[in-house]
C-alpha cells in the first residue's frame, strides 16, 4: 500500500502571540520607568522637606516637573529599568517566534513526520509510536520507546491527536 497524507498540523498564530508579548513588554517598560522616576522624585521632595527642612529645595523640587526633574537629576537608571524590561520581553518573545513558528506534524498512513521545536526533524514510522497526548498549550505528546516529543501551540491539535489516536488503535487492532 502506498503511504498517503492523511493529516497535516497548523501552528496557531505566533505572530500574534509573540506581538502580545512584545507589547506587554513595552507596556511594562513605561510603566516601570514611571514609576522608578516618580517614586525618586517623591522620595527626594520628602527628604529634603522632612529630614533638612530646607525651603529652597523643597519648593524647587515640588514645583518641578517630572522632565525637568529628571534633566536636573540626569540619571539614567530610570531608563535602563525600562528598557531592560522591554528587552527581557523582546528576548521572549523571539524565543517563542523562533522555537514554533517552524514546527509541524504530518501524519501519513505509515508514519508520523515533520519538525519539533528548533526545527529537529522526527521521522516516526507508526510501530515506534507507543502513545499519544494532549498537553497544555494546545501541545500534543508523542511518546516512543526513545523518548517523548513534544509539540505546542498546534491549532488543531485535538484532530492531530484523534487521527494519531485512530491510527495507533487500527494498528493495534491488526
Amino acid at each position: 500500500m502506498k503511504e498517503q497524507e492523511i493529516l497535516k498540523s497548523k501552528v496557531s498564530n505566533i505572530k500574534l502571540i509573540s506581538s502580545i508579548i512584545l507589547i506587554t513588554g513595552i507596556i511594562l517598560g513605561f510603566i516601570i520607568f514611571y514609576a522608578m522616576l516618580t517614586s525618586d522624585k517623591n522620595y527626594i521632595e520628602s527628604a529634603m522637606c522632612g529630614y533638612y527642612g530646607s525651603d529652597n529645595l523643597c519648593e524647587k523640587y515640588e514645583n518641578m516637573s517630572l522632565t525637568e526633574y529628571m534633566k536636573e537629576r540626569n540619571q539614567n537608571s530610570y531608563w535602563i529599568g525600562g528598557l531592560s524590561t522591554t528587552g527581557g520581553f523582546l528576548v521572549l518573545a523571539l524565543v517563542i517566534y523562533l522555537c514554533y513558528s517552524k514546527q509541524k506534524i504530518i501524519i501519513t498512513n505509515k508514519r508520523v513526520y515533520g519538525k519539533s521545536i528548533f526545527g529537529k526533524v522526527m521521522n516516526l514510522p507508526l510501530d515506534s509510536i507507543s502513545a499519544v497526548e494532549l498537553s497544555m498549550f494546545k501541545g500534543i505528546l508523542i511518546s516512543t520507546s526513545s523518548g517523548r516529543i513534544k509539540f505546542k501551540l498546534i491549532e488543531n491539535n485535538q484532530e492531530v491527536y484523534k487521527e494519531i489516536s485512530k491510527l495507533l488503535m487500527n494498528r493495534q487492532n491488526k
